[in-house]
């Protein structure tokens, strides 16, 4: 390989994992902003939240993002079905943030397919 070539490859990844980078960041500010916020809403009947009260919220939806193959948008979207789901079944109340709690616990260090622990959660909770 010539120096050019290794040059180009080394600039490609750098590029690379700038953008997993800049990825990541927007992701922590969407949990920050708007999902976090929508769930706890949602669990508190309308009430909006404090920054304090967001934080085990965000905490919670970034180690899912960490560990599973979805995006936010997805998860946010699956944690209120699912929660609404679970308390169907149940009969009892199962907020965005138990289900959210449970999806946590059980993602991994790695990310990867998820679908079946999050199916294996929400059955847990019914």
């Amino acid at each position: 390989m010539t120096g050019a070539a290794r040059l180009l490859v080394t600039l490609v990844a750098l590029a690379a994992i700038a953008l997993a980078a800049l990825s990541a960041a927007a992701n922590v500010n969407a949990a920050r902003n708007e999902h976090g916020e929508a769930l706890y809403v949602i669990d508190h009947h309308g009430r909006r939240p404090t920054p304090a009260q967001l934080v085990p919220y965000e905490a919670l939806l970034l180690k899912v993002l960490r560990g599973c193959n979805i995006g936010l948008d997805s998860l946010t979207n699956l944690v209120i079905h699912s929660a609404d789901k679970a308390q169907e079944v149940s009969n009892h109340r199962v907020t965005n943030y138990t289900m959210l709690r449970a999806f946590a616990a059980a993602a991994g260090p790695k990310k990867v397919n998820c679908a079946d622990m999050f199916l294996i959660e929400e059955a847990r909770l019914e």
